[in-house]
């Protein structure tokens, strides 16, 4: 008789992964008020099952970048990894997530580190908790 062997459990798929996290909807530093530069509000969507888009919003019709994520893979029950484009660069990203709320770790853009341990590299400002607005 043939040994049984164990399979490896099937990934999770992008839309799986974001609902597991709570990272679909709409997001922002102050969902009382509209969205602006100093404000970004982000909407995140499924395309398929295995690709979503989140559209980076500085103004009510003002898209200020794309991210694509076409890979996502849990690294912890609150960190996750996404992996696409920004602006049609090849972008990944650590997120940090709580309940209705997360925010950018790690990212790299084009293979350069723009973000580190929550940090952005260039502007030196922490980055913010993203929390989920109401309407979402």
């Amino acid at each position: 008789m043939a040994a049984a062997v164990a399979l490896p459990a099937a990934a999770e798929s992008v839309d799986q992964l974001l609902v597991k996290y709570g990272l679909l909807g709409i997001f922002a530093a102050d969902c009382s008020k509209p969205a602006a530069s100093g404000n970004m509000y982000q909407v995140v969507r499924l395309i398929d099952a295995n690709a979503a888009q989140i559209d980076q919003m500085d103004g009510a019709t003002t898209r200020a970048g794309t991210i694509f994520v076409d890979r996502a893979e849990s690294i912890s029950p609150d960190l996750i990894r996404t992996v696409g484009t920004l602006n049609d660069f090849p972008f990944e990203a650590i997120w940090q997530t709580s309940r209705d709320r997360r925010r950018l770790v790690e990212a790299r853009v084009n293979g350069v580190q723009v973000v580190r341990d929550g940090i952005h590299l260039i502007s030196r400002q922490t980055a913010l908790y993203l929390s989920r607005c109401k309407s979402s």
